[in-house]
Formats: structure tokens, sequence, C-alpha cells
């Protein structure tokens, strides 16, 4: 994924947190609905972790 996929996730509009957690929900939602495996879904949740923490590293942190 690249840097501006990334920025099209996480927003300085919308709250980082809020939007990591809907996406986490998502993910949640669609493995216990049958719509992915377990590993399907470890491995959106571990990608997204990674996107957010880079955000958080390149956006948010820098900032405090």
């Amino acid at each position: 994924m690249t840097e501006e996929d990334v920025k099209k996730i996480f927003s300085e509009e919308r709250d980082p947190f809020k939007d990591f957690e809907i996406r986490m929900c998502i993910i949640c939602d669609l493995e216990q609905g049958g719509k992915l495996t377990e590993e399907e879904a470890f491995k959106q949740v571990k990608e997204l972790y990674k996107e957010f923490k880079k955000y958080y590293k390149d956006n948010i942190r820098d900032k405090e």
C-alpha cells in the first residue's frame, strides 16, 4: 500500500483512532460472518495496524 493510500484511510480531518476502530470492526464482522477466513482477517488486521502505526509516527507523534 502506498503512502497516498494510507493517507486516504487515515486523515487529519477525521479521528484516526476512530477510523482504525471502524476498520477493525468491519474486518472482525466479516470474519465472524464467514466472509473472511481467520488467516485473511489476521493478515488484514496486521496490515491495518502497520498502516496506522506509520500514520501515527509520521503525523501524530511528531506534533506532540
